[in-house]
């Protein structure tokens, strides 16, 4: 797995739970999870609406050898149309109108023991400019039928991207198991 990108914290959880199997990572951006998970053995397929995003997916996979495909598409409107063992959403849910639809086609498309791994900005967040932000425990209660293997809301360490300056998110993330 040498030089493979760091994954968000909760998705390089899922080594915790999972060892293989297919994975779908809706809105997956640059690829940092699906090239995480694709050197880990797993077999990756990507969602994602940007070019730019899909372009340098494509050539960090090509750099590090690594096979995964990635679609363009935008998740809102995606169907999915096989059962995979993880489906991932990170950091991408609260930038769309109805995360709910989403949410409801990533549950029907993991398999039996499979997971989903989810990570949201919630109402706590002082930028509130997002299309959708979650409340308290909500995103717990969408997978209220599932077994929960980890549940956190937290404020995230200090961060700086997108040419914006030191921030902070408040966070809620999943990891649920299809039972």
């Amino acid at each position: 797995m040498t030089g493979a990108p760091i994954p968000n914290k909760i998705v390089g959880n899922i080594l915790l739970y999972k060892n293989a199997g297919t994975v779908l990572d809706l809105g997956a951006g640059w690829g940092r999870n699906a090239l995480f998970l694709a050197a880990s053995g797993f077999k990756v397929t990507c969602v994602d609406n940007n070019d730019n995003q899909i372009n340098t997916f494509k050539q960090k996979a090509l750099d590090l050898g690594i096979a995964a495909n990635i679609e363009k598409a935008n998740i809102e409107d995606y169907d999915i149309t096989w059962s995979y063992d993880v489906i991932v959403s990170t950091s991408v849910l609260h930038f769309i109108k109805n995360p709910k639809k989403v949410i409801d086609n990533m549950k029907e498309h993991t398999k039996t023991s499979g997971l989903n791994v989810i990570s949201v900005f919630t109402k706590e967040n002082p930028d509130r400019n997002f299309d959708y932000l979650f409340e308290k425990n909500e995103l717990r209660n969408y997978y209220k039928d599932w077994e929960i293997l980890v549940y956190n809301e937290y404020l995230s360490d200090l961060e700086q991207h997108d040419n914006l300056g030191p921030h902070r998110h408040f966070i809620a993330e999943i990891i649920a198991q299809k039972i």
